[in-house]
C-alpha cells in the first residue's frame, strides 16, 4: 500500500508475541512509533486492520493526540473528522470486546483442564516436554538427583554448584542453577504428579510424576526445618579471626587489614603478623609442656567415639520414627513434643561431646610423628627441648587452616588489651584433660 501511494517507509513497528490484554510499555514498538511521531519522523501509520493497531479506547485517544493519519487495508481513517473518529471508536470497541472474550474463553478452558487433572498451557516445565505431561528423560534424571541429593546432604548450594560444574544447566543457553532455583524445584508439587486448581493442588492422572511422595515430603520437611543452616557464611581465611577476644568488651576479633574488635573500631587493634607469632609461640609451648595433650589417642578413646556415633544414630532414628507417626496421623504432634524436645537436646549433647573429642585428638595428631623424640617414659627430655619445639612448630604449621584453628581453641584463650607492647596479648593455657 505504501509503495502504491509513493510513500517512503520510515520504519516497521511490530509487537509480535505480546498479549493484547497487556499494556504496551516504554520499550514496545508501539511506544517507539509514537516517539517517532513526536519527533516528526513519520506522518502516516499503515496497518492491515485497525484492530491490529489499537487495543483499547485509550490507545485510540493516544493516536488521535499524536496527529497521525491512519491508513488500513480497508481504507483511510481521518481521525481529525468526527466521522473518522466515530468509526475508529467503534472498531476499537470491537477489538477490545474480542480481547476480553478471548481471555474469558482461555480462562474457562484452563479451569476445565485443571478440573480434569491436566496442566494448563504455558511455559515448558523443566523435566517435561512441551505438553508438561510427558517426562524428558535427561531433565527428569536431574530433578530426581536434586531431591535425592538434598535429602542426603541438605545443601541446595552444593547441588547447584555440582550441576553447574557438570554442565547440566536448566536450559540450553547461559542459564545456571542457583540455590533459589533448587529450592523452587524441591517445593514444586508438579513433580509428584499434582496440578493447581482453585487455589489447591490436586492429583493428576495425566501428569507423570518424577519423584515419589515420601521423598518429596522428606525433602520439604528438611527445607522447612528452622534449625537447618541455610548459608555456610563467609569462609574463614585468617588464622585467628573469630577465636581471639577484645580485652575491653570481650567481643571477638576479626581481620580487617589488622585484627580488630568487631564491636568497636576504637578498641584494641593489632598487626596480623605480631598476633599470630605470639599465639604460635604459646601453642608450641602448650604442646611441649602439656603432657596430657601430647599423649597419643588410645583404643579407649576410639571406643568412646564409636559409642557416641552409635548413640547419635540411635537418637536420630527415634526422632525420625516419631515424626513418621505424626506425618501418618497415628499420633498427635502436641503430645509428642516433649519427647521430640528431649531427643533433640540429647542429640545436641552427643554432637557437642563428639566434637570435643575430635578437637582434643588434634593435639595427638600433631605429635604422632615426633612423640618418640620428646619423651623418656612420661617426662620431656630437656636435651631435646630445642629440637622438639622446632619439630612441633613445623608440624603445626603444616596443618590445614581448620585443624590449626581447632588446635588453638583447644590449648589457649587469647585476649588483646589496649597498648603497644606484646605484653598486652594475654594468652591463658587451657586445662587439657588426658585423652584416655
Amino acid at each position: 500500500m505504501a509503495a502504491s501511494r509513493g510513500w517512503a517507509v520510515a520504519g516497521v513497528y511490530a509487537d509480535d508475541g505480546q498479549s493484547a490484554s497487556k499494556d504496551r510499555g516504554p520499550k514496545s514498538a508501539w511506544r517507539q512509533m509514537l516517539t517517532a511521531a513526536e519527533r516528526g519522523d513519520i506522518t502516516h501509520v499503515v496497518a492491515v486492520d485497525l484492530d491490529r493497531l489499537l487495543r483499547s479506547q485509550r490507545d485510540l485517544l493516544t493516536l488521535i493526540e499524536s496527529g497521525l493519519a491512519v491508513v488500513t487495508v480497508d481504507g483511510e481513517i481521518d481521525l481529525a473528522s468526527a466521522d473518522g473518529e466515530f468509526r475508529a471508536s467503534m472498531m476499537a470497541a470491537m477489538a477490545r470486546f474480542e480481547v476480553r472474550r478471548k481471555s474469558e474463553r482461555q480462562k474457562r478452558a484452563n479451569e476445565y483442564r485443571a478440573s480434569q487433572g491436566r496442566p494448563v498451557p504455558g511455559r515448558r516445565r523443566y523435566g517435561y516436554e512441551r505438553d508438561n505431561i510427558t517426562p524428558r528423560p535427561d531433565e527428569a534424571a536431574v530433578v530426581q538427583y536434586i531431591f535425592q541429593t538434598f535429602v542426603e546432604t541438605a545443601s541446595v548450594r552444593g547441588i547447584a554448584e555440582t550441576l553447574n560444574a557438570e554442565g547440566r544447566f536448566p536450559t540450553t543457553g547461559t542459564q545456571r542453577w542457583t540455590p533459589r532455583r533448587i529450592r523452587d524445584t524441591i517445593l514444586n508439587r508438579a513433580y509428584i504428579g499434582e496440578v493447581p486448581h482453585l487455589g489447591t493442588w490436586t492429583p493428576s492422572e495425566a501428569l507423570v510424576p518424577l519423584v515419589d511422595v515420601p521423598l518429596y515430603r522428606r525433602a520439604n520437611e528438611m527445607l522447612a526445618d528452622p534449625t537447618r543452616k541455610t548459608s555456610p557464611g563467609a569462609e574463614v581465611r585468617h588464622l585467628l579471626s573469630g577465636i581471639t577476644y577484645c580485652g575491653v568488651c570481650g567481643s571477638r576479633l576479626t581481620f580487617m587489614r589488622d585484627y580488630r574488635c568487631r564491636a568497636d573500631s576504637k578498641h584494641p587493634v593489632i598487626k596480623k603478623e605480631k598476633l599470630e607469632r605470639i599465639v604460635m609461640r604459646a601453642v608450641t609451648s602448650a604442646l611441649l609442656l602439656g603432657p596430657s595433650a601430647i599423649l597419643p589417642a588410645t583404643s579407649d578413646e576410639q571406643d568412646t567415639m564409636e559409642a557416641l556415633d552409635a548413640a547419635l544414630s540411635r537418637v536420630q532414628r527415634q526422632r525420625e520414627g516419631i515424626m513418621s507417626l505424626v506425618r501418618e496421623g497415628l499420633t498427635d504432634a502436641a503430645a509428642e513434643r516433649p519427647a521430640l524436645t528431649r531427643l533433640k537436646d540429647e542429640e545436641r549433647r552427643l554432637v557437642a561431646r563428639r566434637d570435643q573429642l575430635a578437637q582434643s585428638s588434634v593435639a595427638a595428631e600433631v605429635l604422632a610423628g615426633i612423640k618418640s623424640h620428646l619423651f623418656d617414659g612420661h617426662r620431656v627430655s630437656i636435651q631435646k627441648a630445642v629440637e622438639a619445639r622446632q619439630a612441633i612448630r613445623e608440624r603445626v604449621e603444616s596443618l590445614s587452616l581448620a585443624r590449626h584453628r581447632e588446635l588453638i581453641q583447644l590449648l589457649v584463650h587469647v585476649t588483646v588489651n589496649p597498648g603497644r607492647s606484646e605484653d598486652r596479648v594475654v594468652v591463658a593455657h587451657r586445662v587439657v584433660t588426658t585423652l584416655n
